[in-house]
């Protein structure tokens, strides 16, 4: 009977505990790389370009897409390739045997603008919208 007193007992303990430990990690803030991405992703154009593009990929026998960090002023944070003074990332297509990039963008953390880059014109990358509401968790999250 005593065994059962003390589980009793702890049960409510352990449930208060795991609900705390849960709602702590609910507010903990977002990583840079988060904040980065969901600017990308508040991109109409970003969205344009992705929708119905898993459908397109697998109908033509692919595994799916994604998006990588090419480069970042960070890039051990970042999980980047190479360091740069923006953010730039390539959206791609995956195929059994290769990996095809349909487009480029970069994020400029000084200017807070973020770019489509066109391959055949590297040098003159268009400005694009985004959720600009998405710049103050960018700039407490990326010092």
């Amino acid at each position: 009977m005593k065994k059962y007193s003390i589980l009793i007992l702890a049960l409510p303990v352990f449930l208060l505990l795991s609900v705390t430990a849960n709602a702590q990690q609910k507010i903990k803030p977002k990583k840079c790389i988060d904040i980065i991405y969901s600017i990308l992703d508040s991109s109409p154009r970003y969205q344009k370009l992705t929708k119905n593009l898993m459908a397109a990929v697998k109908k033509n026998k692919g595994q799916g897409y994604g998006m990588m960090m090419n480069a970042s002023p960070n890039p051990g944070r970042d999980d980047a390739q190479d360091q740069s003074e923006n953010y730039e990332f390539s959206l791609h297509e995956t195929y059994p045997d290769r990996i095809v990039n349909t487009a480029h963008f970069i994020f400029n953390p000084k200017t807070k603008l973020l770019y489509e880059v066109d391959m055949a014109d590297p040098d003159n990358p268009k400005p694009i919208p985004f959720n600009k509401k998405l710049l103050s968790a960018f700039s407490k999250a990326c010092k």
